[in-house]
């Protein structure tokens, strides 16, 4: 004989387990700013829209583009498909944004003002660098192979990214 332990009422929401699954938790490391359902409040729309972001770019990084459906991108944001579409058209979209979002990002990090020898500049710029590939190692080799034929939005991504490496690597010589 079986005997179940888990709570089956689906207003039981604060930490609880159904079916082995943590209720009211999204699947990956954007947990930490997205309410419980249990504490669940309306956020301002643009405060939704980077939780779907931020959600794309951690998926982004663990799996090719391909693997990830907007079904993972809303479940990892705690919020529904049908409000996934009222800020993204599609798959293609969000990754578009959440690629430019990322890219910004390492570009602000390899521009970023450094003090030292330049050789030590360099070497910062160039473990930034390699930082954010391993970070996003999945999502950065979309963006390098193929990104225009995912969305016309990120074609210019990885020039925007050369012009900051050789803008890293000119800094020291100056």
């Amino acid at each position: 004989m079986v005997t179940r332990t888990t709570p089956q009422c689906p207003s039981d929401t604060n930490g609880a387990l159904r079916n082995g699954v943590h209720i009211g938790q999204p699947s990956v490391g954007v947990r930490n700013r997205v309410p419980s359902m249990g504490t669940r409040r309306r956020l301002p729309p643009e405060e939704r829209r980077r939780l779907l972001i931020d959600a794309a770019i951690e998926l982004y990084s663990r799996r090719p583009f391909e693997q990830v459906s907007v079904e993972d991108i809303a479940e990892a944001a705690a919020v529904s498909r049908a409000l996934f579409y009222r800020y993204f058209t599609g798959p293609a979209d969000i990754f578009a944004v959440a690629s430019r979002v990322a890219i910004d990002g390492l570009i602000a990090r390899l521009t970023a003002p450094r003090g030292g020898k330049p050789e030590e500049q360099l070497r910062a710029g160039i473990a930034e660098y390699i930082d954010f590939v391993e970070q996003h190692s999945t999502a950065f080799v979309a963006v390098v192979r193929n990104s225009s034929a995912i969305s016309s939005g990120t074609g210019d991504l990885v020039d925007e990214v050369r012009a900051a490496i050789v803008e890293v690597i000119n800094r020291p010589i100056r």
